[in-house]
């Protein structure tokens, strides 16, 4: 089930922060400037952070002749876990790019023939080490990128994040051409590394091959200490 980001809470504790009534802060239409700086902190957040609840399993087909495939959509680039051969029953390589496979498999073997022995994402596209003979069933689990809407299992430890990314991301705005030095901008700015970097201790790093204690519930207003 999809968790959404709680949008107003996050709008309301950015009010806080900003304390500027020329802003908008209104939220639910999903298309507001201040929604759309929510969705670039939680894209920021799961860049960096190993976020419950965005893993995906889904199936793709391949095309013989073809060396690649497309990956499916809502995928977060760089956040490929595993891939498997459902039709001959056993795990396929991944490397983490074209480039690695390549220099791992040789240069030939995107035009060798045969069963897939290696994938490598490369954004939405996944090349295939060997081009299928026949067609193939590929099993790919990886993360898929946050929204509003979903945002994973994570939504009330996000709150406070978010808001800070929101409020240095205005203040920003606000401060840009002043002679002095931001002092709103970066203090909103380092608590929200210092946020992310709890978050990433908690849930693990953004690499979704490092593996992770299972973790276990949190207070967040508590552990975040804001």
């Amino acid at each position: 089930m999809a968790t959404p980001l709680p949008v107003q809470m996050v709008a309301d504790r950015v009010k806080l922060y900003i304390e500027d009534p020329a802003y908008d802060f209104s939220v639910g239409s999903g298309s507001s400037f201040v929604e759309g700086l929510m969705l670039e902190a939680l894209e920021e957040i799961a860049s960096r952070v190993k976020l419950p609840g965005l893993k995906t399993v889904a199936t793709v087909e391949t095309v013989a002749g073809q060396e690649f495939v497309q990956i499916p959509r809502g995928y977060m680039e760089d956040r490929m876990r595993s891939v498997y051969s459902v039709t001959y029953s056993r795990p396929v390589a991944l490397y983490p790019s074209l480039d690695f496979m390549l220099k791992d498999l040789g240069q030939g073997i995107l035009g060798r023939a045969g069963s897939v022995m290696g994938v490598a994402p490369e954004g939405d596209t996944l090349w295939l080490g060997r081009t299928p003979a026949n067609p193939e069933t590929l099993r790919v689990v990886y993360d898929r990128r946050p929204t509003l809407a979903d945002c994973g299992h994570s939504g009330n430890a996000l709150i406070h994040p978010v808001a800070r990314y929101v409020a240095y991301n205005l203040w920003d705005g606000s401060e840009d051409g002043m002679e002095v030095a931001k002092r709103n901008t970066q203090r909103h700015e380092v608590k929200f590394e210092e946020l992310v970097e709890k978050l990433r201790i908690h849930y693990g790093p953004g690499d979704p091959r490092v593996p992770v204690e299972a973790h276990a519930s949190v207070d967040w207003d508590a552990e975040l200490g804001v």
